[in-house]
């Protein structure tokens, strides 16, 4: 309705472009609305106004592991504001629903892969004839590795590089591509993890509105009941 409303006359305008090409531009711009979107979730951590934001994000990155399960962990609202939604909805109402799907084919089975536990990516790289042609692929396609490393903390890790999910082209380009040398020292972000209700609804603080009512103290009994 809001694109309907923002391009009136835009509905199927596109449906005349071939399949492969329109799913190739789609991903690319999908990949690239991501990138900033993702990377400004953690970058306006602890702002003023936005801090909302990365709270928004935040369910994707307290779980103390990754695996694919991981993948699926994120809050009921982000879907608003993440990039491959807006540009999914926009491909579609431009009239290439097909290529659309197939687009978010591509990036549901990458998220998947790249959050597996089965670290295969780590030998390759450490290889002495292939590592180095693998970590040229690297600067294209995200790594196991690459987004594990978005996931940690310490030695190897570090959430505020390696925003892709598909592509790190734009990790490379923008300056926070990292390619590490094996796992993280340890998953998640440092600190006392919210309650199970903030992160689920985040940004709304469920959790701790409950939280405040369970610590406030009893109303006091009227005095005929006390007698």
């Amino acid at each position: 309705m809001l694109i309907g409303g923002v391009l009136p006359a835009g509905k199927g305008a596109l449906a005349w472009v071939p399949f492969w090409p329109a799913m190739i531009v789609i991903i690319l711009v999908a990949e690239f609305a991501n990138y900033w979107v993702h990377r400004g979730s953690h970058e306006l951590k602890g702002s003023r106004f936005f801090d909302w934001f990365w709270r928004m994000h935040r369910t994707h990155h307290t779980a103390k592991y990754v695996n694919v399960l991981l993948n699926f962990r994120i809050s009921l609202f982000w879907a608003l504001v993440a990039g491959l939604t807006w540009v999914m909805s926009l491909a579609v109402y431009l009239g290439q629903g097909k290529a659309a799907m197939a687009a978010v084919a591509v990036f549901s089975f990458w998220g998947i892969f790249t959050h597996s536990d089965f670290r295969w990516d780590d030998t390759i790289r450490r290889h002495r004839l292939f590592g180095p042609a693998f970590r040229g692929l690297e600067h294209i396609f995200v790594s196991p590795g690459i987004h594990h490393s978005h996931h940690g903390y310490g030695k190897d890790g570090g959430n505020f590089r390696n925003f892709g999910i598909f592509l790190s082209i734009y990790d490379w380009l923008f300056g926070t591509l990292h390619i590490p040398e094996g796992r993280p020292f340890r998953y998640g972000i440092p600190g006392a993890s919210p309650h199970w209700a903030d992160d689920a609804f985040s940004p709304i603080n469920v959790g701790s509105f409950v939280a405040k009512l369970k610590r406030s103290p009893a109303p006091a009994e009227p005095m005929s009941t006390r007698q």
